[in-house]
């Protein structure tokens, strides 16, 4: 009877770390976002975008601009971040690719 006493309770414990734990990492996969639009303000490290929509940067926050490219311009030891839709063959086919050209992580 205390065996199964012990094991309905660490049931339960382990019921709720698993509830614990997926909250967590929802909280987490929400809590990045992005945003797009075009920078109506900049002032005290808040960009506001002119749908009024706001973001605060910092010291560690990396600004990058964009230039156009070509298929060309991708070259070996280019670091690429793409944004695609998966083809029913399981392919990626690409509608954005961003090239870092000197590697690594970038983002």
């Amino acid at each position: 009877m205390v065996f199964a006493r012990r094991m309905f309770i660490l049931a339960r414990a382990a019921s709720a770390f698993a509830v614990f734990a997926a909250l967590l990492i929802t909280a987490q996969i929400a809590a990045a976002q992005g945003a797009s639009g075009v920078v109506a303000s900049y002032a005290d490290g808040i960009v506001w975008l002119s749908d009024g929509t706001s973001f605060s940067v910092g010291d560690a926050t990396r600004v990058v601009v964009s230039t156009p490219a070509t298929v060309e311009d991708l070259r070996p030891g280019a670091y690429v971040a793409i944004t695609a839709a998966r083809m029913d063959d399981g392919t990626l086919l690409a509608s954005r690719v961003n090239i870092s050209p000197s590697g690594g992580n970038q983002r």
